[in-house]
């Protein structure tokens, strides 16, 4: 056999390789792995704010610091509620736009107006009220924040399951994340 044979047995081997790793994995393309993860970013912005959100509930609205540690604290009970029910509806849902987008866009649309509404009215909202209407709004922003993590997470093993693969998502997804950080840190220093 020359060099010639061994070349094209070997490409056809490759080939032959490829094509049934399609078979077997769900592979994606190259653009698909790098603008996914940048999907979280939004919910990097969001985590961002909520950083602030207990200087703004104890200085601007006036809830006191421990109660408003306690309810940020409180509804991460909350959240450990809500993980496993809204990855069980999205296990189960099929519908014409797949699994993830509609989680997405709905914790998307959750987390903006709640966060919208917190931030420039719960500070005008009566005092004899202010309490629950903080905490209402905190507890929709959490459903919000669990549609888009879990959507982002399972919208991972739906858009690839090829272990080859799957290093390149989460690679994209902490340099995104890695640069956000560093850059709000930078912004959150000048707030």
């Amino acid at each position: 056999m020359n060099k010639k044979e061994a070349r094209r047995i070997a490409k056809e081997g490759i080939a032959l390789e490829l094509a049934e790793r399609e078979k077997k994995y769900n592979r994606a393309k190259l653009w698909q792995l790098i603008c996914f993860p940048a999907g979280g970013f939004s919910q990097g912005v969001f985590m961002g704010l909520m950083m602030l959100v207990s200087y703004y509930a104890a200085g601007i609205v006036g809830l006191g610091t421990v109660v408003a540690s306690f309810v940020i604290t409180g509804t991460r009970v909350f959240d450990s509620i809500t993980d496993p029910l809204v990855g069980l509806v999205l296990d189960k849902t099929k519908g014409k736009y797949g699994k993830v987008r509609p989680f997405l866009l709905a914790g998307f649309v959750l987390m903006s107006i709640s966060t919208l509404l917190m931030f420039f009215t719960a500070h005008l909202a009566p005092e004899g009220i202010k309490l629950v209407y903080f905490i209402v709004l905190y507890l929709i922003y959490i459903v919000g924040y669990t549609c888009t993590g879990v959507a982002n997470l399972s919208g991972q093993a739906v858009l690839t399951n090829d272990p080859q693969q799957r290093p390149i998502l989460g690679g994209f997804q902490t340099t995104y994340t890695t640069i956000y950080f560093a850059f709000f840190g930078c912004i959150y220093r000048f707030i």
